[in-house]
């Protein structure tokens, strides 16, 4: 079940090696249809299962909006906030070679999922961090951010093959 407890996992990366790999554009309007379309309508029920009752693994039950079930629901959207990481990220409206660009690259095409319970919890640090972020990428020159990024994207793809599989 989705588990609103404080001890549950607050955030997971789903890396998805062969999808949209070389189309930012693709994988950015990916994202924006999971987040206004599939997030906005899924709902989560904070019910469990046997198994889950008795502390075993949770599974989670997804419900679209306009289900019959009756319960407690919260929509899944309010619940998670997704983001998108993508090894040609950009952001709209920054000059190409602003280092902030690498805030949100990584190797592979990359979904998080943070727990919003996790973010409201972690607020008083987390608009610092964003703003570290941004001065440390600035500071850093260009260049060297975009080998440094070359070579960690080479080595998370040593010994795979075109579709990111071993």
């Amino acid at each position: 079940c989705w588990s609103p407890a404080p001890d549950a996992a607050a955030i997971t990366f789903v890396v998805f090696p062969g999808l949209f790999r070389d189309d930012f554009a693709a994988f950015n309007a990916w994202i924006e249809h999971l987040e206004d379309d599939v997030f906005a309508a899924a709902e989560v029920r904070p019910s469990c299962d046997e198994a889950g009752a008795r502390g075993g693994r949770r599974h989670p039950q997804q419900h679209l909006a306009g289900d019959a079930d009756e319960g407690a629901t919260t929509v899944l959207a309010d619940a998670v906030q997704l983001a998108g990481f993508h090894p040609a990220w950009q952001y709209g409206g920054l000059d190409p070679e602003d280092g902030v660009h690498f805030e949100k690259r990584a190797p592979h095409p990359t979904v998080s999922l943070v727990r919003t319970a996790a973010i409201r919890d972690a607020q008083h640090i987390t608009a610092r961090i964003a703003v570290d972020n941004e001065r440390t990428l600035r500071d850093l020159d260009p260049d060297d951010l975009r080998c440094r990024f070359a070579a960690l994207a080479s080595m998370s793809s040593e010994g795979r093959d075109g579709d990111g599989r071993r």
